[in-house]
This record gives structure tokens, C-alpha cells and sequence, in this order.
């Protein structure tokens, strides 16, 4: 589990770089700065947004003490 996530994380850091590198080219720092600071405030977005947020979870397997 954690060797996959470090694979999936990780193996974006390149892309991010590639990305960041364009929008620094392209904007300029201080916009491409700002750009990557309202992407990751907005960030929250699709998990708050997200149906398994507010799923039933009445049926855990989780052992609790009564």
C-alpha cells in the first residue's frame, strides 16, 4: 500500500515540474505563484464534492468497544 502510493505520488512530482515550468514561461513567476495557490486552495473541491462523502456508513467492520 504505501510503495503504491508513493509510486502515484511521486510520479507526478515530474509533470508538476513540466506544468509549473510552462506556466513560469508562459505568466511569469508571480502569476504562475498565484495560479498554483488558487489550484490548491480549490483543491478540497472534488472530495467535499464527492457522493462517498455523505455515504451510509452504518455497516463498518471496525471492531467497537460498547
Amino acid at each position: 500500500m504505501n510503495a503504491t502510493a508513493r509510486f502515484v505520488s511521486w510520479g507526478g512530482l515530474p509533470l508538476g515540474g513540466l506544468l509549473g515550468g510552462a506556466a513560469g514561461t508562459a505568466f511569469g513567476a508571480p502569476a504562475t505563484l498565484l495560479i498554483a495557490a488558487a489550484g490548491m486552495t480549490l483543491s478540497f473541491l472534488p472530495a467535499f464534492r464527492s457522493p462517498l462523502r455523505t455515504a451510509d456508513r452504518g455497516r463498518s467492520r471496525i471492531y467497537k468497544p460498547s
